[in-house]
């Protein structure tokens, strides 16, 4: 009884295994441009020029890495991965100021007479046009 209780459960583990990776099978088609070193996904902006088609397979035997851009899917992990890591940005970026000081809009008048738009951590207020 406890063998065919563990060999059913190692069939259905197989099963659950094949089921995972059936999407990522050799036939997975990236794409690659004529004079680039990576593989896409279709829709990549890098294609426009040129692409073409491949197996996952064959694009990394021949020496291709996956694009930074598009990233494309490789492995069930890395799919995992790029649900994960996509989030919303809660904070917004911040300008760092320079070590002499805070900074500041430059006082100086333009010729079209308004205030200039640049900041300036100078001590006298102005940019470094209008110094």
């Amino acid at each position: 009884m406890k063998t065919l209780f563990k060999s059913k459960a190692i069939g259905l583990l197989f099963l659950v295994l094949v089921a995972c990776t059936a999407g990522y099978s050799q036939d997975t088609k990236v794409f690659v441009t004529d004079t680039g070193a990576k593989y896409h996904r279709e829709t990549c902006r890098y294609l426009r020029l040129s692409k073409s088609e491949l197996t996952l397979d064959s694009a990394k035997e021949k020496g291709y890495t996956a694009c930074k851009v598009c990233k494309p899917v490789t492995t069930p992990s890395s799919l995992e991965t790029e649900k994960t890591s996509v989030s919303p940005q809660t904070t917004t970026p911040t300008r760092s100021s320079s070590s002499t000081g805070t900074s500041r809009q430059c006082s100086a008048i333009t010729q079209k007479g308004t205030r200039c738009k640049r900041t300036t951590t100078s001590s006298s207020g102005k940019c470094w046009q209008h110094l």
